[in-house]
């Protein structure tokens, strides 16, 4: 599958009214392996924070730059809103420290929400992003009601938590675990509710089996009361 490198600046000569997006695209491999040059014509669809219709172009290069008509200097941009196209992206660390309010007041769509930590665990993974910009994003997701959202955080944080359990920083990685989840636990609460559908059944599970394999001292001693 194909990758997109994503990041901006504002030329000498622009407007604060549009500023130029910078892309660059590779093939992605899980497994990180970075020898091929193949490419794609890929189609890049681009929302911005001060401009929500969607504005599309196509990448018909290993890189190209597009200027963003409507954006203004500081504002968030998403690539491939709503996950329609079939390929990561990968943000310039300016980029991503941008897109963590949005994500965090829910600015973005529940799609967009789960594409974003979607694609960059995959990054991670295959060694192309750091680590530590996943975990960074991970904290912004304390109030994320989506299950969908939550149950793949969930995923890939267990996925990580193998990789930790051995090293000294284990017991930190289970504090964020708790600080992203007990906060939404209070809110859904223990007791089922008339109101109640499917998805918060399966939410309230997976949060109380989460934090008490995370070392929740409150969940651990109501489960052993019950």
């Amino acid at each position: 599958s194909s990758g997109i490198n994503a990041e901006w600046s504002l030329r000498p000569g622009e407007t604060s009214d549009s500023v130029t997006l910078n892309l660059k695209q590779q093939k992605f491999c899980a497994n990180g392996d970075n020898s091929s040059d193949q490419q794609w014509l890929v189609p890049v669809t681009v929302v911005t924070q001060s401009r929500d219709t969607p504005q599309t172009y196509l990448l018909d290069g290993r890189e190209g730059q597009i200027v963003l008509e409507g954006a203004r200097p500081g504002d968030w941009v998403k690539v491939n809103p709503n996950q329609i196209g079939l390929f990561r992206v990968k943000y310039s660390d300016d980029l991503l420290k941008r897109l963590l309010p949005a994500v965090k007041n829910q600015a973005l769509s529940s799609a967009d929400r789960l594409g974003i930590q979607q694609d960059l665990f995959a990054l991670a993974k295959a060694g192309y992003s750091s680590t530590a910009n996943l975990l960074t994003l991970m904290g912004s997701y304390s109030n994320e009601r989506n299950y969908v959202v939550l149950s793949s955080i969930n995923t890939n944080l267990s996925d990580l938590g193998g990789l930790f359990n051995h090293l000294p920083c284990y017991q930190q990685f289970k504090a964020m675990r708790r600080q992203i989840f007990s906060k939404i636990l209070t809110e859904v609460g223990w007791e089922n509710k008339e109101t109640d559908g499917h998805t918060d059944a399966l939410l309230r599970s997976m949060l109380i089996g989460t934090l008490g394999h995370s070392g929740d001292t409150e969940v651990i001693e109501k489960c052993n009361e019950m």
